[in-house]
């Protein structure tokens, strides 16, 4: 659970269960580039409508409840190379048709 907004130049990653495709930022480390290519018109700076490199990713996020550092590595997603862009989007149900457990339950539930 966030606790803080964050600032202007920290980098966040926002699970998404309704996006329709991972999008990953400059922060992020390529593993590879596949060879598609993917048009998206989404809302995250510098998405209007232009063609983005399919790669395979990774970062290593912090879990912000227990300070426990993990790497997640993301595959099939889109790249947004914008240096002004922070945020990156985990679409849930991407990971979740390759067997990746996720809960992503409201704490009240």
């Amino acid at each position: 659970m966030l606790t803080s907004t964050p600032n202007q130049d920290e980098n966040v990653l926002i699970r998404d269960s309704t996006a329709d495709q991972s999008v990953i930022g400059k922060e992020w480390r390529i593993l590879y580039y596949t060879v598609q290519n993917i048009q998206i018109d989404g809302f995250l700076i510098g998405m209007e409508g232009e063609k983005y490199p399919v790669v395979c990713m990774a970062a290593v996020v912090e879990d912000n409840m227990t300070s426990q550092q993990i790497i997640i590595i993301v595959n099939q997603a889109a790249y947004n190379k914008d240096a002004r862009q922070h945020e990156s989007l985990l679409q849930t149900e991407q990971a979740r048709m390759h067997n990746v457990k996720i809960n992503d339950l409201a704490s009240c539930f």
